[in-house]
Order: C-alpha cells, then structure tokens, then sequence
C-alpha cells in the first residue's frame, strides 16, 4: 500500500481511501476529523498514552482502524495493531512490565476484551513480523470494501 500524510475519505463509505496514511499525535488532535470531537480528542489522548509506551519499548509500527479511523463523529473505541518481533528484548520486557498496555488477551469473562480496551476503549492486536493477518483484516471492511490505515509516527 501506498503512504500518503494527508487523510482522505471516501465520502460515500466515510473510510479513509486505500493507502497507510502517517500521523503524529498532533496532527491526529487538530485533524478536522479525526480529532473533530471530544470523544475523539479523548480517545486520542489515551492513544497517545499507549504510544509513548510503545515507544519506549521500540516498537514503532503502530496501526489503526476500525470506526476510529472514519469520518463516523462519535467512534466509541480505537482498534488497531503492532507489528512487532515478538522475540525481541524490547517486547519481552513490555510483557514483563505489567502495563495495561502490555497485556494482550482477554480480560473480562462476558466479552474477549483486553484490559486496555475496558481501561481506555483501545484495543492492540500483536502481528508477528512477516505475517499479514491484521494489515489485510484492517485494511478491507466487513464488505470487503478496501480501506486506508493510519500509522501512528513519532
């Protein structure tokens, strides 16, 4: 896929256009759109919260979607994925550092829900480098409709 900066959307579907589009944490916040209400200024700030722990622990391939990621006013969550060397040094010492945004599985017996998404109402999966479960899952909709991501850059 190709990497834009700009989001675009499709006005009929209300998903970004095909392509990985590449955001800071403040271009995401004064985005007309995707930073356009206070729900979404929330959740960014949460979103901003697990990037930082992210980064510490060096991964960088962070990506989101779901309604997040659409022109849709009131998204009531962020979903996304990072794509990581699950045997790096790196990724076993963020598993090891109990951080909310550490624990990747099911929290709650009523849903399959991770602690970061009853916490803050995001939810990361883990791609192991080289595989491409999550980019093709979040990049085509229930439709099968291809849409665009959003890759979070420092």
């Amino acid at each position: 896929m190709n990497e834009y900066r700009t989001p675009k959307f499709n006005k009929n579907t209300g998903y970004l256009l095909p392509g990985i589009y590449l955001m800071t944490i403040d271009e995401l916040l004064n985005h007309k759109i995707l930073g356009g209400t206070l729900q979404r200024q929330k959740l960014i700030k949460s979103l901003k919260e697990a990037c930082e722990i992210y980064w510490k622990y060096g991964i960088y391939e962070i990506y989101t979607n779901g309604s997040f990621s659409t022109m849709k006013a009131e998204p009531n969550d962020i979903d996304g994925y990072l794509c990581v060397n699950t045997n790096s040094k790196e990724f076993i010492n963020l598993q090891k550092s109990n951080s909310v945004w550490s624990k990747f599985y099911g929290y709650h017996h009523e849903k399959d829900k991770f602690e970061m998404w009853y916490k803050h109402k995001i939810e990361f999966y883990i791609e192991p480098e080289g595989e491409n479960i999550f980019h093709y899952f979040f990049t085509h909709s229930r439709e099968n409709i291809v849409r665009g991501i959003i890759k979070i850059i420092k």
